[in-house]
Order: C-alpha cells, then structure tokens, then sequence
C-alpha cells in the first residue's frame, strides 16, 4: 500500500509540472517593451527549478521566448551592435581622448 501512495504522489507532484498552456502564453512583465518583457521572463525562468516534470515545457517556453524576440527584432529592423571591442578600436578610443586632452585650447 505504500508504494501505491508513493507513485499517486509521484504522480500528483508531475502533473503539477505539466503546464500545457505556459508555454505560448502572454508574457507581459510590466514593461511597454516587449524585448524588455522578455528578458524579464528568460530571467524569472532561470530562477525555476527544472525537473523530470517540467523540463519539456520549460524548454518549449524558452523556445518560444527567443523566436518571440527574433520575431520582434525582424519586424522593427533592429540592428543590434555587439558590446564586444577588439584591441584595435579601443586603442583608436583611447588615443582619441589623449588627442582631445592636448588639443585644448589654453585661455
């Protein structure tokens, strides 16, 4: 009899997991942007615990998440820059504010 209450609570704790509609619903977090909602929900799923349970449609959300946002980034044309710099443009930065500093006029 025991084993039969350990799998009904198995049971019980996996279908508490399975949400079927979280995956494609709405995803508004407070913002007007919906980028910025969407970070905000990658970010809140980060802090869920994945298990044998919900892993299926935790990725499916997450899946669903990114293609929102590239959906979103296709439409309004958004050229995103990279934050990364290389040597050369930050010796060109660098040099242009050493430029700048002695370039000024004295009064």
């Amino acid at each position: 009899m025991c084993i039969f209450n350990k799998l009904k609570e198995t049971l019980k704790y996996g279908l508490n997991y399975t949400e079927s509609d979280i995956v494609d619903s709405d995803y508004y977090n407070g913002s007007e942007d919906d980028l910025v909602n969407i970070f905000i929900e990658l970010s809140n799923l980060a802090d869920k615990t994945i298990n044998v349970f919900n892993r299926t449609s935790y990725s499916n959300r997450i899946k669903f998440l990114a293609n929102e946002g590239l959906h979103i980034i296709s439409v309004n044309q958004i050229k995103a820059k990279s934050f990364k710099s290389t040597a050369k443009d930050i010796d060109s930065i660098i040099a242009k504010q050493i430029k700048k500093k002695t370039v000024k006029k004295k009064k």
